[in-house]
């Protein structure tokens, strides 16, 4: 009986220390990863740090709108930003996923001071939107999702059962940029393994085609 009272008084710190969470303007990492919880900055926070392990060669940043953050890192003199889940953006797809005009950027400066690292942000400026546009290539993007299913783009006699997928705002994200294409891919077939429960080896062929902000994609299976 004293093991449960004790069990049951931690689950209650445990819940407690959950709801004073919620309202703080930045959480702890620990507690971002024990409960799957957070708001924008904290997953920026997350992914920054993240990035800065993984390519701490690389220069990592902060860009923020009204309300909002996110993070991105500059590869190959380009920066994409990580918001929170696929697919990777480009500053122009962010600020269209947001329908937003400017963001200001902040670049993450790390500083060792007597073998302790310290983290400062660096204001860098104001960016804007240049391209406002959106024209999805869809036959590179589907040549794309073809890789990653492993399929080819012949239509079988048995490719009689035609699935629908409409997946909302994708076509803002797009970018004619080769890891913007590769993690749309990703996010796609993602979508395409919770629809079809994973059955993706039934697939014969797949069809994109854009209607406006929205990407409808079309899955042949087998009979």
């Amino acid at each position: 009986m004293t093991r449960q009272v004790d069990s049951l008084k931690s689950k209650i710190k445990e819940i407690a220390t959950l709801i004073k969470s919620t309202f703080e303007v930045s959480i702890q990492l620990s507690t971002i990863l024990k409960y799957k919880l957070a708001i924008c900055t904290d997953y920026a926070k997350l992914t920054a740090i993240l990035l800065y392990n993984m390519f701490p060669n690389n220069r990592i940043y902060f860009i923020s709108i009204p309300r909002h953050v996110a993070a991105g890192i500059e590869v190959n003199g380009k920066l994409y930003i990580i918001d929170q889940k696929l697919p990777v953006l480009t500053l122009d797809s962010w600020l269209r996923v947001w329908n937003r005009k400017t963001a200001t950027i902040y670049q993450l400066k790390v500083l060792d001071s007597k073998n302790r690292r310290k983290l400062k942000l660096e204001k860098r400026g104001m960016t804007k939107l240049a391209n406002p546009s959106i024209n999805v290539d869809t036959e590179k993007l589907t040549d794309e999702v073809d890789k990653l299913l492993k399929i080819g783009q012949t239509t079988q006699k048995n490719s009689v059962f035609k699935i629908p997928i409409p997946i909302p705002r994708l076509a803002k994200r797009y970018d004619n940029d080769e890891i913007v294409i590769y993690s749309m891919a990703r996010a796609i077939k993602r979508r395409l393994e919770n629809e079809l429960c994973s059955n993706l080896e039934n697939i014969e062929k797949i069809e994109i085609k854009q209607n406006s902000d929205d990407l409808i994609v079309s899955a042949y299976l087998k009979k």
